[in-house]
C-alpha cells in the first residue's frame, strides 16, 4: 500500500475430530490388546493394523450399509484431508479448487527448516560452510535469496553459527515479506506487530545497520526477545517500543514520519498449519472472523506514522481472503485518495518449501 502520490513506486512481507456435514465423528485409536503392530493413516481413508486385526475404513462412509453421503466439493476435500469443513469451504471460495486442494495438501506435509542467513556478519556461502565444519548439511533456498534449508537434523540453538549471530530460524515465506518492505539503509522503518523480531532482523539486514528501525509489539516478553535477538545478529540500530493495544501510538511517543511500515498482523495462522497441526480444529465459527476487525485497526494506526510518499505493506500468514485483500481493499477504500494499493501478492504454502503468506 502506498499513497496515491507515489502509486509508481509499486513494488511496495489425531487423534480428533473431523467436522463432516456438521456433524463430528469422532475417529479412535483401537486397542486389540494384541499389542503395537502400527498404525498407518493414509490421505483418503484410515488403515489400521492391530495384531492380526485390519480395519479399513474409508472416509465419508461411517455408517455401515449406508450409502454415500452427498457431500459439497468442500465438504468432501475436509474429508479427505483432515480439515474442518468451514475451513476448507472457505479456502475453495476464496483460491478456487485445485489452488486451495494445493494449499491444503501442502500444510500436510512436514514442515521444512529454513534459516536466513544474517548478511550483516556472513554471506550465504560462508554461512553454509559454518554449518558444514559443525556437521550440519544445508541447501539454498528456492525462493529467498538469503536463506538456507536444513537436510540434516540439528540442535540450531546449540551451533556456534546460531550463537555467533549468522543465521535465525526463519521461513522462506517470511523473509519474502520482509524483503517486500524494500527497507534500505538511512531509512526510517517502523515494525508494527513486531512480536519476537524475526522480520525486524531481517529489516536491520536489508538496511545494513544504518538507519532507523523501530519494533512495535503490546507484549513485553516478545519485545525483551526482539532486543536478544537483535543483540545477538548485531543489529544495532533496533529500537523497540511498547505499545498499549487500545491507546493511540502517539501517545506512545511512535514518531509520524517512517519512510515505510511493515503490518505483519494477526491472524488465523491458516496459511502455517503444517507448524501447528492441531489448531486446524480451532478453524471454524468465531475464530474465522475475529481478526478482520483488529487487522483493520492496526493498520489505521500504522498508516498515522507514515509520511507522505511513504510505503505502507500489510502481511498475514493467512490463506483466507477476508483477512488478506478484503482488508487491504477496505483500507484503501475508506482512505478517500490518501492510499491506492500499489501490489498483492500471495505466497502460497509449498510441500519443501514455504508457508503461506499474503502482503
Amino acid at each position: 500500500l502506498q499513497p496515491r502520490a507515489d502509486v509508481a513506486r509499486s513494488e511496495a512481507d489425531h487423534r480428533g475430530a473431523a467436522d463432516i456435514g456438521g456433524d463430528r465423528h469422532i475417529v479412535r485409536e483401537l486397542d486389540s490388546g494384541a499389542g503395537e503392530q502400527g498404525f498407518a493413516e493414509a490421505i483418503g481413508g484410515v488403515y489400521i493394523e492391530l495384531g492380526s486385526i485390519k480395519l479399513g475404513i474409508e472416509l465419508g462412509r461411517f455408517a455401515r450399509g449406508s450409502e454415500d453421503i452427498d457431500k459439497t466439493a468442500g465438504d468432501r476435500l475436509a474429508i479427505e484431508l483432515g480439515y474442518p469443513a468451514e475451513f476448507v469451504r472457505a479456502i475453495v471460495a476464496d483460491l478456487g479448487a485445485d489452488a486451495g486442494r494445493a494449499a491444503l495438501l501442502a500444510m500436510n506435509t512436514r514442515a521444512p527448516i529454513a534459516l536466513r542467513v544474517n548478511t550483516l556478519k556472513a554471506t550465504v556461502d560462508v554461512a553454509a560452510a559454518e554449518l558444514k565444519s559443525e556437521g550440519i548439511q544445508t541447501r539454498h533456498g528456492t525462493q529467498a535469496k538469503n536463506a538456507l534449508v536444513l537436510t540434516t537434523r540439528a540442535n540450531l540453538y546449540g551451533l556456534m553459527a546460531f550463537k555467533g549471530g549468522l543465521i535465525e530460524a526463519q521461513d522462506e515465506g517470511s523473509q519474502l515479506v520482509a524483503a517486500l518492505v524494500e527497507a534500505k539503509p538511512d531509512e526510517s522503518i517502523l515494525d508494527a506487530c513486531a512480536g519476537a523480531g524475526g522480520k525486524t532482523l531481517a529489516l536491520a539486514a536489508a538496511m545494513e545497520n544504518r538507519g532507523r528501525l523501530v519494533a512495535v509489539d503490546t507484549s513485553r516478553e516478545r519485545l525483551a526477545e526482539c532486543e536478544r535477538r537483535a543483540t545477538r545478529a548485531g543489529a544495532s540500530i533496533v529500537k523497540t517500543a511498547r505499545v498499549h493495544p487500545s491507546a493511540s501510538w502517539l501517545e506512545s511517543r511512535i514518531p509520524a514520519d517512517f519512510d515505510a511500515a511493515l503490518v505483519d498482523a494477526p491472524c488465523t495462522g491458516s496459511g502455517t498449519l503444517r507448524r501447528n497441526p492441531e489448531m486446524r480444529w480451532h478453524l471454524t465459527g468465531d475464530w474465522l472472523t475475529r481478526f478482520p476487525a483488529q487487522q483493520r485497526a492496526i493498520l489505521d494506526e500504522a498508516a498515522r506514522h507514515v509520511r507522505a510518499g511513504g510505503r505502507l505493506v500489510y502481511a498475514t500468514c493467512s490463506l483466507l481472503r477476508r483477512e488478506n485483500e478484503d482488508v487491504a481493499l477496505s483500507f484503501v477504500a475508506d482512505s478517500h485518495g490518501a492510499w491506492a494499493l500499489g501490489h498483492t501478492e500471495r505466497i502460497p504454502p509449498v510441500a519443501g518449501g514455504s508457508d503461506g503468506f499474503f502482503a
